[in-house]
């Protein structure tokens, strides 16, 4: 019986090197090993099978696999090979070594030395492997290279499954490339759509660019980058953090997401950001900040929805509805635009400009802002300028135009010669005052920021209570929010309505008025004083009018703004008339003019149109909260 198996043996090994490998288009496991051709073929007799050893040009496969090696030898389904021994299995994978042992029955296949995986346009290089030949699984463990065109990927331990396309690696990560070099703790690499994914923390680096995360994936090819965890991107100066970048090497843009609690953040030298998104573009060397945006420079911090930041020019563009910290000034708009260093800007839209160290403000649609002199031009409607006390009293000026600067001037201060910055408010244009203590129209009007001036030019009139006091120029000084002091030059003309067309009168040269909480206590009439006064009884019944005529006069007012006391200095002449007989036009000094229907008498008769009127109402409270000065 063994005589003839070794016949038969004999003569299939003379028929070995004529046979050509047959396609087999099935792979079983368990099938044998069929050696297809060798130049030299040895035998031994192993129990029940023969130990056969192969030489010289070793053809030998399984099913559709084809193994080829310069020395083979087989055992029962085992198989050792050395000499450039090579796997194919498909079209495109082939497997190489200088030693191999292989279990046909477990279709695992051991390879050493010089061992190469080659799959279209991948090769994986490694001392030692374990091949999966069903699963088409490569495995090892003592270090090993990938190569996928300009890619090179350097890890201590790798798997490569064939079929998914897939490789995997652990423990001393390495990807270099001409664009780019990697390091991770673990990363999967998909060999055909040129896609690394990454666990654990992962470096990136480009030649200006570093980023870093602990989760993510990176395309070779378009260069694009998805990361996660712990995520951040640094350039030069620049730094910036995520829930999520996305990065675009073609583009050389980058993409920051926050979501939660946690907003993405970006800085370079001198400037920082929170928003919601953030796109960096480095090629236009433009930063988008989008969502909940806080951004803050040397000298500005902003707040609103969308920020565009060029950080060649320094340029800052706001889109939506923002505010802009501006040192001790505020600025809130729908939409802004500021140069270099914020050296000056526009703004657009619901305009709200505050000084937050003299409490106050300008509303208006348009805003021209130049740091140099902190110059304020508004425009576009009737713009509004408040000015808020402390306790919140408030006076509100409305004009066809109004313009700020900040002039230096030497000023004595405790007896000592000193430079002062001094802000400067100026009106032009159907002026308009109102406050719950007085109102008031003129042509133009300056206000002075340091000793809280308000100067009327052009025909003004000022109304306090039921008197109307009018003169050439008007000096009106506030404290805290309030009328303290009122200075009529040239022309002065006090009037309170009587009755009808009756007429208190007092005129002359020039003329002073104290309020007591905002109310006229006491007027002196200055220099060619002269009085119509008419003279009730105690029902308000007329009983005569008194003429005078003097040096100066002063009068005195009670809480409801009566006339209280008249005392009259050098009286020149003076007389009571009946008022029988006396017509009311008569006794009527010349200038003498009744504008009550002129007279403001709330926010919106100042002319300001209705967005501006609704942000002053609701917003006041807030913005003097703003506007107090720290403790």
């Amino acid at each position: 019986m063994r005589i003839v198996a070794f016949i038969s043996f004999m003569l299939w090994v003379v028929g070995l090197a004529a046979q050509e490998p047959a396609p087999v288009d099935t792979f079983r496991k368990g099938s044998s090993i069929i050696i297809d051709n060798a130049d030299q073929n040895f035998f031994k007799q192993v129990g029940e099978e023969y130990e056969q050893r192969h030489f010289g040009n070793v053809r030998m496969r399984q099913d559709s696999v084809y193994f080829r090696a310069d020395t083979a030898i087989k055992i029962f389904n085992e198989m050792n090979a050395w000499g450039e021994v090579s796997i194919q299995q498909g079209d495109s994978l082939s497997v190489f070594s200088d030693s191999l042992f292989y279990d046909g029955d477990s279709l695992m296949a051991y390879l050493e030395y010089n061992v190469s995986m080659v799959d279209r346009e991948s090769q994986l290089f490694t001392d030692r492997m374990v091949y999966d030949v069903d699963r088409k699984i490569g495995t090892y463990t003592t270090g090993g290279l990938l190569i996928n065109q300009e890619a090179r990927l350097i890890s201590r331990i790798g798997q490569y499954v064939v079929e998914q396309d897939m490789m995997y690696f652990r423990d001393s990560v390495r990807v270099t490339h001409p664009d780019f070099l990697l390091k991770a703790d673990s990363l999967a690499f998909n060999v055909k759509q040129e896609i690394a994914y990454f666990e654990g923390p992962t470096l990136i680096t480009f030649d200006s660019a570093r980023i870093y995360c602990e989760s993510g994936s990176y395309t070779v090819g378009t260069q694009r980058a998805v990361l996660s965890r712990n995520a951040q991107f640094v350039e030069g100066d620049i730094v910036a953090t995520g829930n999520i970048i996305l990065y675009d090497g073609v583009k050389e843009e980058t993409t920051l997401l926050g979501y939660g609690n946690r907003r993405a953040y970006y800085r370079d030298e001198g400037r920082e950001a929170y928003a919601d998104t953030i796109i960096y573009n480095a090629k236009d060397q433009l930063v988008y900040l989008m969502g909940n945006v806080d951004y803050a420079d040397e000298s500005t911090q902003a707040r609103g929805k969308r920020y565009l930041y060029n950080t060649e020019s320094g340029a800052i563009q706001g889109m939506g509805r923002g505010q802009f910290n501006l040192g001790e000034q505020i600025l809130i708009a729908d939409s802004t635009n500021f140069e270099e260093g914020q050296k000056g800007g526009t703004a657009q839209g619901g305009v709200i400009w505050i000084d937050t160290v003299s409490r106050i403000s300008l509303f208006s649609e348009e805003l021209d802002y130049r740091q140099e002199n902190e110059e304020i031009i508004t425009g576009g409607g009737r713009p509004l300028f408040l000015s808020c006390s402390e306790e919140g009293d408030s006076v509100f000026i409305a004009a066809d135009t109004l313009y700020s600067k900040v002039d230096t001037q030497h000023v004595w201060i405790d007896s000592i010669l000193q430079i002062d910055s001094v802000r400067m408010i100026k009106a032009f244009y159907d002026v308009r005052i109102w406050s719950e203590d007085m109102s008031g129209v003129c042509d133009s009007l300056v206000y002075r920021e340091r000793d809280s001036v308000f100067i009327l030019y052009g025909a003004p009139v000022l109304w306090s209570d039921s008197a109307q006091i009018f003169a050439d120029t008007i000096y009106l000084h506030m404290k805290e929010g309030a009328p303290q002091r009122l200075d009529a030059i040239q022309n002065a003309f006090m009037i309170e309505q009587v009755y009808g067309d009756y007429f208190q009168q007092v005129k002359s040269r020039n003329m002073e008025a104290q309020f007591k909480e905002g109310r006229l206590n006491e007027v002196w009439a200055k220099g060619n004083a002269q009085m119509y006064y008419y003279i009730l009884d105690e029902s308000d019944a007329f009983m005569g009018m008194q003429e005078a005529s003097c040096s100066s006069i002063s009068a005195r007012f009670d809480s409801t703004g009566q006339v209280d006391a008249i005392i009259f200095y050098q009286q020149i002449g003076g007389k009571i008339l009946p008022i029988e007989g006396l017509d009311p036009f008569e006794k009527r000094y010349p200038g003498f003019r009744w504008e009550m229907s002129k007279k403001p008498i709330g926010l919106v008769s100042l002319g300001v149109n209705r967005r501006l009127t609704a942000l002053v109402r609701p917003e006041k409270k807030i913005l003097m909260e703003q506007a107090k000065p720290e403790k």
